[in-house]
């Protein structure tokens, strides 16, 4: 589905700006390298974990309206990703 409210590359472009407007200055990039953020591209609010999932989760539960809007990044890595949804935790199993 295409997210009409931002154009090609706006989620990533604004992801980015944010991670190093708001988040380098507030992790510790030697002790938490590798370490999965997930920022929300409206409102600029961000959680870090182990995984895409869990920082995904840790954020929503604060902001469920974040779902769809989330850009992804690895503290003191080059990884970045944009995500319109979220993965399953686990696929539903067939009986």
């Amino acid at each position: 589905m295409k997210d009409e409210k931002y154009p090609k590359g706006a989620i990533t472009e604004r992801g980015k700006r944010l991670y190093d407007e708001r988040v380098r200055p507030n992790v510790d990039e030697e002790a938490q390298r590798g370490t999965f953020v997930a920022i929300d591209v409206e409102t600029g609010d961000w959680e870090t974990g182990s995984d895409e999932l869990d920082a995904a989760d840790r954020l929503e539960e604060r902001r469920p309206e974040a779902r769809g809007r989330l850009f992804f990044t690895r503290v003191g890595l080059g990884y970045t990703a944009k995500i319109g949804g979220r993965p399953l935790a686990s696929a539903p199993e067939n009986d």
